[in-house]
Parts: C-alpha cells; structure tokens; sequence
C-alpha cells in the first residue's frame, strides 16, 4: 500500500498524544481531582481526535489486506472519516454549548470559528476525494487537521491557552 509508512506514524502521533493526555492527568492540580468542566471537554475532545487519527490511519490496512482497489480504499475511507466529522462535529458543538451555558465557561470564539472551518474543509475535500479524486493524500489532509486539533487541546491541558497572552 502506498504511503504505509505515513499511516502508522499518523497512528502512532495520535497514540502518543492521547497517551501524554494521560501523564498531565497525573500531575499537577488534575491528580487530586481538580478538574474544570473546560478541563473535561478538553481532554474529551483530545481523546475523540487522536483516536479517530489511529482509526482512520489503520483503516486502509485490512481492507488492502482484503484486496480492495486503492480507489475502493481512498473512497470507503475518506466517506466514512466525513460522516463521522459531520456526526462528531453536531454532538461536539451541542456538548460545548450545555456546558458553557451550565458552567459559564469562558469562550473563545475564534477558535471555536477555526474549528468549524477548519473541519467543514476537511469535510469538503474528503468528500471531493470520494466522488473524484480516490487518492490517499486527502485523507491524509484530514488527519492532519484532527491531530491539529489534538496537539491544540494537549497544550490547553498542559496550561498554555491558546490565544489567551495573560493566562
């Protein structure tokens, strides 16, 4: 399979980034319970992010495995990653709002705008490579994109807030 190797370093950044999440869980003021409700859905969304990257990066292997057509491959791949965006994104933004309306939580619309656009054109071209292209660099467009969004939720948890200078 072409690009194999890309693939599985996709997979093992997003392992590693979800594993790091995990370190910063255990120290400082979050090992003795202190977590914010920000601090939650931070680390909830770093988790959904890297996890669908280590997906959808090893999806192509089984069915390459199962001789599909890379054509085959690129397509199931790319339409199924923007189904579960679209999915993703409504349950994501409906989560965000109750909690920032319940908790009063600080927002920051520009980043919740990057996002937005930011994940409408990943949608946009994974469904371009579904209907013409079939290739595996979309795909790869996409992930980089959610493993964006990881890294930016990682350094939130570690304290440093994007866009915030004072904080």
């Amino acid at each position: 399979m072409e690009f194999e190797k890309i693939f599985i370093a996709l997979a093992e950044i997003g392992v590693a980034i979800a594993g790091f999440s995990g370190v910063v869980a255990v120290f400082g003021a979050r090992s003795e319970g202190q977590w914010t409700p920000d601090d939650r859905l931070r680390l909830a969304f770093l988790l959904a992010c890297s996890m669908t990257v280590v997906f959808f990066s090893l999806l192509p292997f089984p069915m390459t495995a199962l001789h599909v057509p890379a054509t085959v491959v690129w397509r199931v791949a790319s339409g199924l990653l923007a189904v579960w965006l679209i999915l993703a994104d409504i349950l994501a933004f409906r989560s965000v709002a109750r909690a920032r309306h319940r908790f009063k939580l600080e927002t920051r619309p520009w980043l919740k705008w990057l996002v937005r656009i930011g994940d409408a054109a990943a949608v946009s071209v994974l469904l371009y490579n579904v209907i013409w292209m079939a290739e595996a660099g979309l795909l790869l467009f996409a992930l980089l994109w959610l493993l964006l969004q990881s890294v930016i939720m990682f350094t939130e948890l570690l304290g440093f807030s994007v866009g915030h200078a004072g904080k």
